[in-house]
């Protein structure tokens, strides 16, 4: 399977991973999800649902993959609700989470 993401800055989120370094869930939710939380305020969604955002549509999607590796949140909101079942606001939540460096791990 190719790499379904390309690395990104930190985005400001302390524990980022290596550029690159694949991540599978489970390492997901242990090191990198506490650290995701807004400023301490706890988010409202399921670390699940931030993962599969993240791997399906943010990094993994054929859209990601055409713009270089991970999708801006301005062509992630432009998704259709077909493919995202997240409102605007969700997925505005979901976005800043991506921006950290690691590569997707399919499960």
């Amino acid at each position: 399977m190719p790499d379904s993401s390309a690395a990104l800055d930190d985005g400001g989120v302390t524990g980022a991973r290596r550029t690159g370094e694949e991540v599978t869930y489970v390492e997901f939710l242990r090191t990198l999800w506490p650290n995701m939380q807004d400023g301490g305020r706890r988010s409202a969604l399921h670390p699940a649902l931030v993962w599969t955002e993240i791997k399906s549509y943010i990094k993994g999607s054929l859209e990601a993959c055409m713009a270089g590796g991970a999708l801006c949140l301005d062509a992630y909101l432009e998704l259709g609700r077909k493919r995202s079942s997240m409102t605007e606001s969700q997925r505005r939540e979901v976005s800043p989470s991506a921006k950290i460096n690691f590569t997707v791990h399919p499960i």
